[in-house]
């Protein structure tokens, strides 16, 4: 009773308030206490952050409790009072008590974010993590909508708190390799009789570390004379590669950059931020050519048609949009997905375009007209990263199991399946030829396999690898990593 008092009196309320008035008097707090009100006073920031967080569980169990005594005194109530107040509490979120599973809320939070109600969405996280602190992907989420709605304090903290988990995670896996590896060698193993052709020559031979936060997203542009990456910290920068250093910043409003995307030619570099706008610069003069706004939610994935003339690009708030670059006008919105579209590939044919939220099945859709092709493509609900082959037969997944698969880009059918990472697979790339994989997971490694299933491990980072790209010519694979650092590595033999 004392924490309910407590949590009464922190909201400026009652005992016994109703649930607009928790819900005003939340608003009305958070806004008092917002930490971006207080950017000249390092002290007072923290002050807010640890208010915002009390606040945060003030209204999640006045929420909850709410919601329950509702619950209660519905049971009791006639049939038709139970249909009507089950209609008026449709658009509500559905607290759950006891048993209720941490993964009920972050799937009520992505159909949340799907109509914009990124308040509620971050409500519902926030009983995620209350009852799994050390979930990752929900402090992850929450801190997309945070973005969303301009809390960048906030969904910073929750940034930093995921990397936390995801680092304390690979250290335990780690620990537990080591050990494994400690028992293998006082039993030794009879030896393997698979090599791993894909990987034996590799090595790093450079690290770049201007970034002062993740990096996201690598690409190679101007035939593999420059790299690009983009970071939480805001930034895009270009790296002269033969010369081994950054020679040019495109700048922008500091908002975190989730994703970008170079065009065929090498000319142009896409990338899209938390502010839900799409940005298109010139690699060669470093000036923002146009801005595509439109989006509502932070933009999470970013792709260039084959024949350079369209951007397409998909966000936090589950929509598609596909952009015209010449005329810098939108063609389409595709709005079936509902959830955050974390993954999009174009096919090389530049017929088809395949996406996923990672929580729904993969989604194939006709680049022409913009109408979906299939609602289903496999039975895959977790997808992370898409990559369709060179042969324009194959569309490869990253999952978040760990594990890759090849599908037949049409059916959908399972062509193979490659195990080896301890943890979600957030980017696949595949070089020119079609014969070797490149995939980089939260685990800290970066796998190289071949089709015939072999591969063999590069290790390094000290975060998560949330990107990799191979140069035109195969000779190069970057990555860029939760540790703030892009290392390049070297395929001696070629």
């Amino acid at each position: 009773m004392d924490d309910i008092l407590s949590y009464y009196k922190l909201l400026d309320l009652q005992p016994g308030a109703s649930q607009d008035e928790v819900k005003q008097a939340y608003r009305k707090q958070a806004m008092r206490w917002h930490p971006d009100r207080f950017p000249d006073n390092p002290q007072k920031q923290k002050e807010a952050e640890e208010r915002i967080k009390a606040l945060n569980i003030a209204y999640a169990y006045l929420r909850e409790q709410g919601e329950s005594q509702v619950n209660s005194s519905t049971v009791s109530s006639s049939s038709s009072s139970t249909n009507t107040s089950s209609q008026n509490r449709s658009s509500k979120i559905r607290y759950r008590t006891g048993r209720a599973r941490a993964e009920t809320y972050v799937q009520e939070a992505s159909d949340l974010a799907k109509t914009g109600q990124y308040q509620e969405a971050a409500d519902a996280l926030s009983l995620a993590i209350r009852l799994d602190p050390d979930y990752a992907e929900a402090y992850h989420l929450r801190s997309l909508m945070f973005s969303s709605l301009g809390f960048s304090h906030r969904a910073k903290s929750d940034r930093d708190r995921a990397r936390q988990l995801e680092l304390e995670h690979a250290l335990r896996l780690r620990r537990e390799k080591d050990a494994q590896r400690a028992e293998a060698q006082r039993s030794p193993s009879p030896p393997q009789t698979r090599s791993s052709p894909a990987s034996l020559d590799w090595h790093c031979q450079q690290t770049f570390s201007a970034h002062t936060d993740a990096v996201t997203d690598v690409a190679f542009a101007q035939n593999g004379k420059v790299l690009i990456s983009s970071s939480l910290d805001g930034s895009v920068y270009l790296w002269n590669v033969p010369k081994g250093r950054q020679f040019a910043e495109l700048s922008g409003d500091g908002r975190a950059v989730h994703a970008i995307a170079v065009s065929s030619d090498g000319q142009l570099v896409a990338s899209g931020g938390d502010d839900g706008t799409v940005k298109l610069w010139h690699v060669r003069t470093s000036h923002l050519v146009d801005t595509f706004s439109g989006h509502t939610a932070p933009v999470l994935s970013l792709a260039f048609s084959p024949n350079r003339k369209v951007i397409v690009s998909g966000s936090a708030d589950g929509t598609i949009r596909f952009w015209h670059v010449q005329h810098r006008g939108l063609l389409y919105v595709l709005d079936n997905h509902r959830a955050p579209v974390q993954a999009i590939a174009i096919n090389p044919n530049g017929l088809t375009l395949a996406s996923s939220d990672s929580v729904h099945p993969i989604i194939t859709w006709d680049m022409q007209s913009g109408l979906c092709q299939q609602t289903a493509l496999g039975s895959i609900h977790d997808a992370l990263a898409l990559e369709f082959s060179p042969n324009r037969r194959d569309l490869w997944v990253g999952r978040v199991t760990g594990a890759i698969q090849r599908l037949d880009a049409e059916s959908g059918d399972l062509i193979a399946q490659f195990e080896g990472h301890q943890q979600a697979v957030h980017a696949v790339t595949i070089n020119a030829t079609g014969q070797v994989i490149a995939s980089g997971s939260g685990d800290r490694t970066i796998r190289l396999w071949a089709k015939d299933g072999s591969h063999g491990i590069l290790e390094g980072h000290e975060g998560s690898v949330n990107a990799v790209a191979f140069s035109p010519d195969g000779s190069m694979l970057a990555s860029g990593s939760g540790d703030r650092t892009i290392k390049l590595w070297m395929n001696a033999s070629d």
